[in-house]
């Protein structure tokens, strides 16, 4: 903390938390008043100053997340850790592990202030940098659960966010933008879990998506157009309502964003959480290969705004909302004619290249997978790619079975009828339960979702019509194609649901 910081963040903290004003908020649960300020892109690291109230006297834990997502050591990044009372006194916390922190306080030391330095810059894989909050020179993205401690039982366990209160001084020049509410000069937030912030130079544009408006930021530079991003973010969301029948009424947050540090190759990393959606991203010297990349990704992250983030799960259902999400995400361009019929079946024949090549495809299913999908390469491949696979599969035997007239996206949008927006608990026993019943599905579940059979695509396909190439003519690739010789039944079946 440089000199000047040192004198001015107590100062501030006495003139805008003063004892009484703080007191005067009698809260049924604790409040937490909190300021973001110094932060410091170049260095990457910011200061964090909070006030609480309504402690209860006696041992209080603190608890900062220490992992998330397979993101280990989180609470290393805080630095400076005090503590003190109302009357200025420090206090000494004891240190129980990993960002927990026990403090023993009375009623007449309250309230309790805290400040300490995060320091951002540690280096993580490049999918992780989504994960957690960052901060680069041209942006940050501020995940409030991991920047604020929660409030614990001494044991560590029964961890509650208390009522919060923040403002963020971001950066001259610098703007923030979030969906939470602000009330005066700070930011009410009931769910800290879900509040995301992003400060930068920030360009804007709000598209109407019916009942909602999906508020899409941009930060950074690009070879493509601001206006590519605008219109492709509209048109996901106005298709995705569509296809889901949403029942929202809520704004949402889009963020393009560069990566926090300096990154080669096209790649992506993205997160969404609650009604924030943050996509980082690293370009190549192509700009249509860098929005085409930017392109696929999308849909992916926004339509996790419906699945899994408006239902009240249960368990780890990772192969549905990440591996079922990822081929809707295709579906969802095909729909938007953002991409062609070949493009959409190739990216189904990558998933299958993938899931060959898997090391544990005939030894874990997709229900166990999701549960160790941070524990190996493998098996969090098996979540995107194998999903993806057999939700491409699903959906054309249901297409087939029905004669078109039921598909994945209706029983998707049956299901958020259904369980959307909290209404009854979701997990894998209901989740199976619904996807069978929209046909004859049992053995296809029992087969490729809670079973490890191997996948005879050559053999499934050709009851579509449809074929696999994979050797010299198809250049090294998997790629599905229409058949030479198929039935009238088939023809019609390939023109009517997908055109060709």
């Amino acid at each position: 903390m440089k000199k000047s910081q040192a004198v001015l963040l107590p100062l501030f903290f006495l003139i805008y938390f003063h004892p009484q004003a703080a007191y005067s908020q009698a809260a049924s649960k604790p409040q937490m008043n909190c300021l973001i300020d110094g932060v410091s892109p170049g260095e990457r690291m910011l200061d964090v100053g909070c006030h609480l109230t309504g402690l209860p006297a006696g041992k209080v834990a603190l608890r900062f997340k220490d992992r998330y997502a397979g993101v280990d050591g989180l609470s290393d990044r805080i630095y400076s850790f005090r503590a003190s009372d109302a009357a200025g006194n420090s206090l000494l916390p004891e240190i129980r592990d990993a960002g927990f922190y026990l403090l023993n306080i009375s009623a007449g030391q309250m309230p309790i202030r805290l400040s300490y330095r995060i320091h951002l810059e540690k280096a993580l894989d490049p999918s992780q940098y989504a994960l957690c909050s960052s901060l680069g020179t041209e942006a940050g993205v501020l995940l409030i659960s991991d920047l604020l401690p929660q409030i614990c039982g001494t044991d560590g366990d029964r961890c509650t966010s208390p009522q919060l209160g923040l403002r963020i001084t971001p950066p001259n020049d610098w703007k923030t933008v979030t969906v939470e509410r602000m009330t005066g000069d700070e930011f009410v937030i009931p769910e800290t879990d879900n509040a995301v912030f992003v400060i930068g130079k920030v360009r804007e544009k709000v598209a109407a998506t019916g009942a909602t408006n999906l508020r899409v930021a941009i930060v950074g530079r690009w070879n493509f157009d601001d206006e590519e991003v605008f219109r492709l973010a509209g048109a996901v969301a106005r298709e995705q309502a569509s296809l889901m029948g949403s029942l929202e009424h809520h704004d949402y947050l889009l963020t393009l964003a560069p990566f926090p540090i300096p990154m080669t190759g096209l790649r992506s990393s993205g997160l969404a959480i609650g009604r924030s959606a943050t996509l980082m991203l690293n370009i190549n010297d192509d700009p249509r290969q860098s929005f085409a990349h930017f392109r696929r990704h999308l849909p992916h992250e926004m339509f996790h705004f419906y699945l899994p983030n408006s239902f009240q799960i249960r368990e780890n259902f990772d192969w549905f909302w990440e591996g079922f999400t990822r081929y809707i995400a295709m579906l969802t361009l095909l729909r938007l004619h953002q991409i062609d019929q070949q493009e959409f079946f190739d990216s189904i024949g990558a998933d299958y290249e993938s899931w060959f090549f898997n090391s544990v495809k005939t030894e874990i299913s997709l229900l166990d997978a999701s549960l160790g999908k941070f524990s190996s390469p493998a098996q969090n491949d098996l979540v995107y790619r194998k999903g993806a696979l057999i939700a491409a599969l699903y959906d054309l035997e249901l297409r087939w079975q029905s004669k078109g007239a039921i598909n994945l996206p209706i029983v998707i949008r049956r299901i958020y009828d259904r369980y959307g927006n909290r209404k009854d608990i979701l997990g894998n026993t209901e989740l199976l339960g619904e996807l069978g019943r929209a046909g004859k599905m049992d053995r296809f579940i029992s087969d490729f979702i809670s079973g490890v059979r191997d996948v005879p695509i050559m053999e499934m396909l050709k009851t579509y019509g449809l074929t696999l190439e994979w050797g010299p003519a198809s250049r090294g690739r998997a790629r599905i194609r229409k058949a030479e010789k198929i039935s009238g039944r088939q023809r019609a079946f390939l023109q009517a649901e997908y055109g060709i």
